[in-house]
């Protein structure tokens, strides 16, 4: 069976997603990797590696285009997934790597898609694009043949270098690519056009004279809900000012450390390149709205101390300083807010989980702290501002709606009280949710598998008592 792929009547995740459910191995190459296409594709991918599911995946880094966040957080899957980067245009008579495949295997069988959509949020969804998904008849089976061996062609070839071999050309490109993305910011609206948004721009209606209905359907990307997520946690609006300013700490210990374990990066420079993420979101979301935002970021380090704080300031009668207002009622901090309204009646999944990935991201704190003092197992503790019991409450029942347990809950009982509350949750159960900062998503890794010695120590010291 052979079918188009163009975006419109199906789309090119939809294909992808079925051949997951369907199949135990899948590789892929592709041209360009960014965060919006992993971030479609994250949750059945984890889904894809914890039922035993296998990857591997060759991905461009000399375009500059492809996201060196998205790169590592394949690299970093638990699982059975290998990833490679490949480099070798610059020599004679060289081009650029360009191919965009999809293999799809169970048993003896295979699946493909091939075509002209990268692994980007517009080449899934979006862009008009021209590719061929082929099941295996005996028409195709010749063609599923080549392209297998082609892959392994590539797979094999001294340019295909693996990611965890690579640390310090990985890091290069990550501050090149920055700087070639910064670029092409003009363009960046091809990359993540909402549909909605264009027919608004259309209409030629103006931000107040929306209906509700309209405004729903704004807020039903999960990249907006992640913005609001993001907002939600530590975000403080100043509506004279039109600004909406971050700032927060994680504890560090030495020099690629934080809270105790390694995440292979300068502490710093995590934090940095962290950041650098959230101002990305809302430099894309801008772009929607044909506005340029401007930032300033801010990290430093003071003894086991590092303090990030952000601050977005949106042009004059801002039509996405608005959106974001609209969300949370025109409140004005953490002490204010509950979660929208948007999020809270959607039926998505995916979008539940892309808002608790954005607060999170700002507002969770991963820390050894309790297992180094001999109490239970390692936490995440997610970070309620003041007194705000409302959103205590709101941010529970969305994490049980995602099957996320969690452990007990601190509460401050007076409304003088300004310390954060926190909930208490099983890193496990968290891994459904996940982070889209890599630092944070590596510790939750880590977390996972010391509590599983813990585990196993503890049933073997259970074991000496029961048996001496």
């Amino acid at each position: 069976m052979i079918t188009l792929v163009n975006n419109a009547e199906v789309s090119a995740n939809e294909v992808i997603l079925k051949n997951l459910l369907w199949c135990d191995h899948f590789d892929f190459a592709t041209a360009y990797l960014t965060n919006g296409g992993f971030y479609i594709l994250s949750d059945p991918i984890i889904e894809f590696v914890k039922r035993g599911g296998s990857i591997r995946m060759i991905v461009d880094i000399e375009s500059g285009y492809s996201d060196y966040n998205a790169i590592l957080e394949f690299a970093t899957l638990v699982g059975d997934c290998k990833c490679k980067i490949f480099v070798g245009s610059n020599e004679p008579n060289s081009g650029v790597f360009h191919p965009k495949f999809y293999l799809f295997y169970k048993n003896n069988e295979t699946r493909t898609v091939i075509g002209s959509s990268n692994l980007t949020r517009g080449g899934l969804l979006y862009n008009v694009e021209a590719n061929i998904a082929l099941d295996e008849t005996k028409f195709n089976k010749r063609v599923q043949f080549e392209l297998r061996q082609f892959f392994e062609t590539l797979w094999r070839s001294p340019k295909s270098l693996a990611v965890e071999d690579n640390d310090r050309l990985l890091e290069d490109y990550r501050v090149t690519s920055y700087k070639y993305k910064h670029k092409i910011k003009t363009a960046k609206h091809v990359i993540t056009q909402l549909p909605e948004i264009k027919k608004l721009k259309e209409t030629g209606k103006k931000f107040e004279q929306l209906t509700k209905q309209e405004l729903s359907h704004l807020y039903s990307d999960p990249t907006i809900a992640y913005l609001l997520g993001l907002v939600c946690g530590k975000g403080r609006i100043n509506i004279e000012k039109e600004t909406i300013s971050f700032s927060y700490f994680n504890n560090v210990g030495e020099e690629g450390l934080i809270n105790g374990l390694n995440v292979s990066l300068d502490a710093l420079e995590s934090h940095k390149y962290a950041a650098e993420n959230i101002v990305d979101v809302f430099d894309i979301v801008s772009g929607l709205f044909n506005e340029e935002i401007n930032s300033k970021i801010n990290t430093s380090r003071k003894n086991v101390r590092i303090t990030t704080t952000i601050d977005i300031s949106f042009p004059q009668k801002s039509n996405f300083f608005k959106f974001i207002l609209n969300a949370f009622n025109k409140a004005l901090n953490n002490h204010e807010y509950s979660i929208p309204t948007s999020v809270q009646n959607s039926k998505s999944n995916e979008i539940l989980r892309a808002f608790i990935r954005g607060y999170a991201d700002v507002s969770s704190l991963i820390s050894a702290g309790t297992q180094l003092f001999g109490v239970g197992k390692f936490r995440i503790y997610i970070n309620v501002y003041g007194s705000n019991i409302k959103l205590m409450n709101q941010l529970i029942f969305l994490l049980s709606k995602l099957s996320v347990k969690c452990g007990r809950h601190d509460r401050r009982k007076s409304p003088q009280d300004k310390r954060e509350m926190q909930i208490r949750v099983y890193p496990e159960s968290f891994l459904t949710v996940g982070y889209s900062v890599s630092w944070k998503k590596r510790l939750l890794y880590d977390f996972i598998r010391a509590n599983k010695e813990i585990s196993s120590k503890s049933r073997q010291n259970l074991d000496l008592d029961l048996n001496p």
